[in-house]
C-alpha cells in the first residue's frame, strides 16, 4: 500500500504531471490539481496490480483542469483509470 504522495511522485512526473518540490508535504490542490487527484485516487489503498500506478497516472495527466475537477469514480473508470 502506498501511503505518501513522494511514493507516487517520480510516477506522476514520467506521465508529465507538475508535481512539487516536496510532495509530502501540504501543497495546494489548484497549483497541482491532477497531482492531487492522483494521490486521493492511488494513495492509501490496496495494489492488485503493480502497473495500475503507472496507467492511472498516465490515464490523469492526460485529463484536462476541467475533467480534473469535476472527475467522479465512474469518470475516472471510464477513462481506464483501474482500481
Amino acid at each position: 500500500m502506498l501511503v505518501f504522495p513522494g511514493m507516487i511522485a517520480q510516477r506522476a512526473i514520467e506521465a508529465g504531471m507538475v508535481v512539487p518540490d516536496d510532495p509530502d508535504h501540504e501543497f495546494d490542490p489548484n497549483v497541482y490539481p491532477h497531482f492531487f487527484l492522483y494521490c486521493n485516487w492511488q494513495l492509501c489503498r490496496p495494489i492488485h496490480d503493480p502497473e495500475e500506478i503507472t496507467i492511472n497516472a498516465g490515464v490523469i495527466a492526460k485529463l484536462t483542469v476541467e475533467e480534473v475537477k469535476t472527475a467522479t469514480v465512474d469518470y475516472l473508470l471510464s477513462k481506464g483509470c483501474l482500481m
